[in-house]
C-alpha cells in the first residue's frame, strides 16, 4: 500500500506547507526515533534486537510525510526519499519508488534552499533511477532552474563529473565545456573554484583567450608590462639558458624576429635560467637585447606560473589585442600565423 500511495501522488507541485508544521513532524519523529535507538542498545538478547529493528519509528510516521509532502512540503518527499528501507520497503519496491521521489523533488523544488540535500543521494543512485542519462537530465533541468547559486553550482560539477567519467570522447569533451561553464558563471562557489584550479590552461591559455597580464623587470633593471606591446603581433617566449634547448630558443627567436621586424612586431623573452649576466650577453649576441625581456631567476618563478609552462622553450603568439592566436614549443610552427597577422596589421584590419 505504501509503495502504491507513493507513485501515485501527482507530480504537480504544490503550495509548500507552513514550516512549522514540518518542523514540528520532524522533531516528533526525530524524538521517537532517538527513543527506539535507546531502547535497542540497551537490549542483549539478539532475538529482541532484530524484532525490535522491524519497528522502527519511520514505519508509524510514513503516512504522516507522505500527508506533508502531498500538501506540498518538498522536505517531506526528501523525508520519505531517505527513509524508504526504515518504512518497511523491500529492494524491489525501493528501487521502483526513487525514480518517482526524485522526479517530483526536481520538479517542484529544485529552487529551494535545501534543495542541496537531494543531490548527494541522487549522484550515488545512478543504478536505481534509470541510468546515467536520466541522472544527467536532472543535472540539466535543475540547472536550467531557478535554483539557488550553490545549488546550481553543484549540480554543474555533479553534470561535469559525470560526462568526463565516460569511455565516449564526445561525453569527456562535453563535460569539459560544463565544468568552464561552471567555473565562469560560479567562481565564487567551492565547485567553481576547483573547476578554475582544475581547468585553468582551458579557461585562460586557450587560443582565443586574452593572455595573462604581466610586469616584467629587464636584465638592466628596467620595468614593463605585456600591455605595453598592445597594438602589435606579440610573441612571447619562455626558454631558459641552463639548457640545451633554451640557448637553441635564443636562434631560433633571433631568426623568427628577423623574419616579422617592422612596428608591427614585438617579442616578449621570459628568462628562467639564474645568472642576469649570462643572458645579457645572450641576448645582446643573438641581437635581440632591445627588445623586452624579463629576468625571473628561477624556473618556476611567477610569469612562467601564471602561463602553466611545464617545458621549456615554450611560446605564445597575440594578436594586437592580446588575444592568444597561436601557441606551441616549435617556434617554426607560429611562422605562418605570425606572418598572417602582422599582414593583417599592415593592411589595418
Amino acid at each position: 500500500m505504501l509503495l502504491h500511495a507513493l507513485l501515485c501522488i501527482s507530480l504537480t507541485p504544490c503550495v509548500q506547507a507552513p514550516v512549522d508544521e514540518f518542523a514540528t513532524l520532524l522533531a516528533e519523529y526525530q524524538a521517537a526515533e532517538a527513543a527506539w535507538q535507546a531502547e535497542l542498545d540497551a537490549l542483549e538478547d539478539v532475538s529482541e534486537k532484530s524484532a525490535l529493528r522491524r519497528k522502527h519509528p519511520a514505519r508509524a510516521f510514513s503516512a504522516r510525510f507522505e500527508a506533508a509532502a502531498n500538501a506540498g512540503e518538498g522536505r517531506a518527499l526528501l523525508w520519505t526519499l531517505e527513509h524508504l528501507r526504515d518504512s518497511g520497503l523491500r529492494t524491489k519496491e525501493i528501487a521502483e519508488a526513487k525514480p518517482g521521489l526524485y522526479e517530483r523533488l526536481v520538479e517542484g523544488h529544485a529552487q529551494a534552499a535545501w534543495f542541496a540535500d537531494v543531490l548527494e543521494p541522487l549522484s550515488r543512485d545512478a543504478r536505481h533511477v534509470g541510468g546515467a542519462e536520466r541522472l544527467r537530465a536532472w543535472y540539466v533541468r535543475i540547472i536550467e532552474a531557478p535554483a539557488q547559486p550553490a545549488v546550481r553550482a553543484q549540480a554543474l560539477d555533479l553534470l561535469a563529473s559525470s560526462l568526463s567519467r565516460s569511455d565516449d570522447a564526445g561525453e569527456q569533451a562535453l563535460g569539459l565545456e560544463w565544468y568552464l561553464r561552471l567555473a565562469r558563471e560560479h567562481g565564487d562557489t567551492e565547485w567553481g573554484r576547483a573547476a578554475e584550479r582544475a581547468h585553468y590552461v582551458e579557461l585562460h591559455l586557450a587560443v582565443g583567450c586574452e593572455a595573462p597580464a604581466f610586469t616584467g623587470t629587464q636584465v638592466d633593471g628596467a620595468t614593463f608590462r605585456l600591455a605595453d606591446t598592445r597594438g602589435k603581433v606579440t610573441l612571447v617566449a619562455f626558454y631558459g639558458l641552463w639548457s640545451v634547448a633554451g640557448r637553441a630558443a635564443l636562434a631560433d627567436i633571433e631568426r623568427f624576429a628577423g623574419a616579422l621586424s617592422g612596428a608591427q612586431f614585438a617579442i616578449v623573452g621570459v628568462d628562467t635560467g639564474d645568472r642576469k649576466d649570462e643572458l645579457a650577453a645572450a641576448l645582446e649576441e643573438h641581437g635581440i637585447l632591445p627588445r623586452f625581456h624579463a629576468w625571473q631567476g628561477e624556473d618556476r618563478a611567477p610569469i612562467a606560473q601564471s602561463y602553466r609552462v611545464a617545458s621549456y622553450p615554450m611560446y605564445f603568439l597575440l594578436d594586437g589585442l592580446g588575444v592568444i592566436r597561436a601557441k606551441g614549443t616549435d617556434l617554426r610552427a607560429l611562422d605562418a600565423p605570425a606572418a598572417t597577422l602582422v599582414e593583417e596589421l599592415r593592411k589595418g584590419r
